[in-house]
C-alpha cells in the first residue's frame, strides 16, 4: 500500500513542552482559533521533507539510498527564537514557531535529502520551523497572541536544555484519519555517519 513519507528533526520532550504551553498562551489571546487544528504535542517536529506518496515497492530502496543525503553534514543545533503568522498575521493559514542557530545547515540537509529521494526543489528557500496550527481558512490574528507566544517561544530558546541538538533526521509515514494524522517511523538517519541509519519498523 502506498505511504505518504516525509522526513523531519524530532524534538526533546522539553522543548515540545514549551511550545504547547507557548500554544496554550496564544489559544487564550486569540480564542477564535480554539476551533482550528492545534498540532498535539508528540506530533510537533521540523519538516524537512515532504517526499510524497511513495509505493511499497519503492520504499525499501529510498530508505537505503537516504542515509547517503546526510552522511556528509554534521551535526549542527537549532534554538527556538519565536512565533510568525503564515502568510501574514492579517490573512494567516498557519502558526509556526521559528528556530534560529545553524539554519543554513538545516538548508543544506533539507536540499540533501530532495536530491537524493528524487524530488524536484522549487526554488523556495528553506524555513526551519514547527507548525502549531492550521486554520481552515485564512483568518486574522490579534497582534498581542503572536507577540505574547513568540515571547514564550524565544524565552524558552536561551536556556540551553531548549536547544534542539540535530543528530537525525525521522523518515515517517503519514496516515490521515478522522482524528487527525498519525505518523510511523520508518527509519532514523543518522548526521556525519554516511551509509548508517536504523530502521524503526
Amino acid at each position: 500500500m502506498p505511504a505518504r513519507v516525509f522526513v523531519a528533526i524530532e524534538l526533546p520532550r522539553a522543548t515540545r513542552q514549551v511550545i504547547s504551553g507557548a500554544v496554550e498562551t496564544f489559544l487564550t489571546l486569540e480564542p477564535s482559533w480554539r476551533g482550528e487544528k492545534a498540532v498535539a504535542p508528540d506530533l510537533l517536529h521540523v519538516t524537512l521533507a515532504f517526499l510524497g506518496t511513495v509505493p511499497e515497492a519503492s520504499l525499501a530502496p529510498l530508505l537505503e539510498r537516504l542515509p547517503g543525503a546526510l552522511g556528509p553534514i554534521a551535526p549542527f543545533d537549532l534554538t527556538l527564537s519565536g512565533a510568525r503568522a503564515v502568510p501574514s498575521r492579517g490573512h494567516a493559514s498557519m502558526l509556526w514557531a521559528t528556530l534560529s542557530g545553524a539554519e543554513d545547515d538545516a538548508a543544506m540537509l533539507a536540499s540533501s535529502i530532495r536530491r537524493e529521494a528524487g524530488v524536484p526543489l522549487d526554488g523556495r528557500p528553506f524555513r526551519a520551523h514547527v507548525t502549531l496550527a492550521r486554520s481552515r481558512r485564512p483568518r486574522p490574528i490579534r497582534a498581542g497572541a503572536v507577540e505574547a507566544c513568540s515571547l514564550i517561544l524565544s524565552a524558552a530558546g536561551k536556556a540551553p536544555d531548549r536547544t534542539v541538538s540535530v543528530h537525525s533526521a525521522t523518515v515517517f509515514s503519514s496516515t490521515l484519519g478522522a482524528a487527525g494524522p498519525t505518523y510511523d517511523r520508518l527509519a532514523v538517519l543518522m548526521l556525519g555517519t554516511a551509509g548508517h541509519s536504523t530502521t524503526a519498523r
